[in-house]
């Protein structure tokens, strides 16, 4: 839904209140519709989800629609990160997916920027009926480039709703595989490096599986950093899941210390039933000397 009311309007009713009740009240059922009773002072975050959904990952598919269900769940279960976090989901094949998570349908390229509020969606808005299918190939470079388009016209939107900038999007990868048929990440790399490098986004890629550490080293160049899964039935990729969502309650703490990637990382650390191991460019380069 999309309010018919500009903020100007919005500036009357808070400094004057000249709006009359039922043009209140359509505005702010606009609000909550739109971010799930965040309110006109809080500002946003956004976590998309670039979910492969190729032919190789039919093994863990369960593994993966299960996890995106529980990850939405335990975001809409915390009071906190309930109140702020919107979930977006792009997955890829051959083709690249963005999601429709109120209905469970798509957005086409085109609607992007008119339908974002039905790609990002409070965690207790999110369909029931979403269900991701594998087949294909790999189209990593084009899903992670699509991943960023995204991000900006989030951030646009959380400031004409808001009038404040969304605090940084956290953007997680799932993959087993490398980019097909070209098999290059270079141009997602260098827009992902400008957005972490620019504080707009915290990038978490995890592999697994036959993953190119290659590509992932590209795609991490300006913080370092990714994430390996064991591929053991799906089990790794469930504690991603509640990873992610467990960092997502910390990073909503009111007064938290630390960066984005300082708190993931301290959450990481405080969870040893995890099964994921931490991956560094540095080590990458010693091992290929």
């Amino acid at each position: 839904m999309t309010s018919n009311y500009s903020v100007n309007d919005l500036d009357d009713f808070i400094q004057t209140e000249v709006l009359p009740p039922n043009a209140r009240d359509a505005y702010e059922a606009d609000l909550l519709d739109a971010f799930g009773g965040g309110g006109l002072s809080e500002t946003r975050r956004g976590v998309i989800i670039v979910a492969d959904r190729s032919w190789s990952v039919n093994r863990v598919m369960k593994a993966i629609n299960a996890g995106l269900h529980n990850l939405c769940k335990d975001i809409a279960d915390d009071p906190l990160s309930a109140g702020i976090v919107d979930v977006a989901l792009v997955s890829f094949g051959t083709d690249v997916t963005v999601h429709n998570l109120r209905n469970g349908g798509s957005v086409e390229s085109a609607d992007y920027e008119r339908d974002i509020d039905d790609i990002f969606v409070p965690a207790s808005k999110v369909s029931g009926d979403l269900e991701l299918k594998a087949g294909g190939l790999t189209s990593l470079n084009q899903a992670l480039l699509t991943a960023c388009e995204l991000e900006g016209k989030y951030a646009h939107r959380v400031k004409e709703k808001t009038r404040k900038a969304p605090y940084k999007t956290v953007v997680v990868l799932l993959t087993d595989g490398h980019d097909e048929p070209a098999g290059d990440v270079s141009a997602a790399a260098d827009r992902i490096s400008k957005l972490v490098e620019s504080g707009k986004v915290l990038f978490l890629p995890f592999g697994y599986g036959d993953y190119s550490k290659d590509e992932f080293a590209e795609l991490c160049r300006a913080d370092g950093m990714w994430f390996k899964l064991s591929d053991d039935k799906g089990k790794a990729i469930t504690d991603a899941f509640k990873l992610i969502g467990a960092s997502m309650r910390v990073m909503s703490e009111p007064g938290a210390v630390g960066s984005e990637r300082q708190l993931f990382e301290e959450c990481l650390n405080t969870r040893p039933d995890v099964d994921v191991q931490v991956c560094t460019l540095d080590d990458f380069v010693r091992g290929n000397q």
